[in-house]
């Protein structure tokens, strides 16, 4: 008997110190998650100050009559007082939860992607390069994107005088990057072509000649193309022919007096050879599919 309840005694003991463990996992996970969220939610002045602080509601009102709520809507609902359709979105400028009327959403959904596309460029040195901008523009009104692209025109002259070569062909990458995401696909197109050609050529030009001579070029470089990714939806958004392609390689922004191992000239058969296998796959697509061919598997149309 005496020893049934000793046993019975410690198990309690263990059970007790289980939940208080459990509970104590669960009490950190939610505190870590709330100051994740917490972090979130603050963004830069210099972002904050490109997004709308007052839009929406953040209260249980209808944003048209502005009647009381029984709840803050979940989802999108209909005003019993106006019959006007009350619609959920987050705000951009906090990440906020508010209630829209219909014709506000292309702005505040707008206004999120640009949120989201500046996260993804922000740098802690911006306001720095801002600062540099407007003096030289002598205004204090500066678009963000050109002063992400003046970042990189004074990083890259930077990293040339410097002959870091790794550091210019990322920027390079950066700058297609950028300009594939402001759909500008020509301008995208051009620097993943430059980076091609550093890609074939290496970032580090300086080798032994001996090496080279006795291997050949091809060997010791890497000459593979293709146009795989964006690139590769660059060529299907601007539907670009080979004669234009080529017109784009020949007038690439290749620096002058580097010591490249291949000219651009010499990279061209490179280059077509890689057209032509993309070509190649979207008419076996297209043909077997009947939609329109994307690299990378997007698809659209009918």
């Amino acid at each position: 008997m005496y020893m049934n309840v000793k046993l019975k005694g410690l198990t309690m003991i263990i059970i007790a110190i289980i939940l208080v463990i459990l509970f104590s996992v669960m009490w950190i996970n939610k505190s870590y998650n709330q100051k994740r969220e917490t972090k979130k939610t603050i963004l830069p002045e210099y972002i904050k100050k490109r997004l709308s602080a007052d839009i929406g509601m953040t209260t249980a009102n209808c944003p048209y009559c502005g009647i009381k709520l029984p709840t803050f809507p979940s989802r999108k609902t209909k005003c019993k007082k106006c019959n006007n359709f009350i619609y959920k979105r987050t705000r951009a400028y906090d990440n906020t939860s508010i209630l829209i009327k219909e014709n506000e959403i292309e702005k505040v959904e707008k206004e999120y992607a640009i949120r989201t596309f500046m996260l993804n460029y922000a740098c802690d040195d911006f306001e720095e390069y801002e600062k540099k901008l407007q003096k030289i523009r002598k205004t204090q009104s500066i678009p963000f994107n050109d002063v992400i692209w003046y970042k990189y025109e004074q990083e890259y002259w930077d990293a040339y005088r410097k002959l870091d070569f790794p550091k210019m062909v990322s920027i390079h990458w950066d700058r297609a990057a950028f300009l594939f995401n402001e759909k500008k696909y020509k301008g995208a197109l051009g620097e993943f072509l430059v980076c091609m050609f550093w890609d074939a050529c290496g970032s580090d030009f300086f080798v032994d000649e001996e090496l080279v001579n006795k291997f050949g070029r091809e060997s010791w470089f890497n000459t593979q193309i293709n146009f795989l990714g964006n690139s590769g939806r660059c060529l299907e958004y601007l539907n670009i022919s080979e004669k234009e392609l080529k017109d784009m390689i020949l007038s690439m922004p290749i620096e002058k007096g580097l010591p490249f191992p291949f000219s651009i000239e010499e990279l061209i058969p490179y280059y077509l050879k890689a057209y032509k296998q993309h070509q190649l796959e979207k008419k076996k697509f297209e043909a077997e599919y009947k939609i329109r061919y994307l690299i990378g598997g997007k698809i659209e149309g009918k």
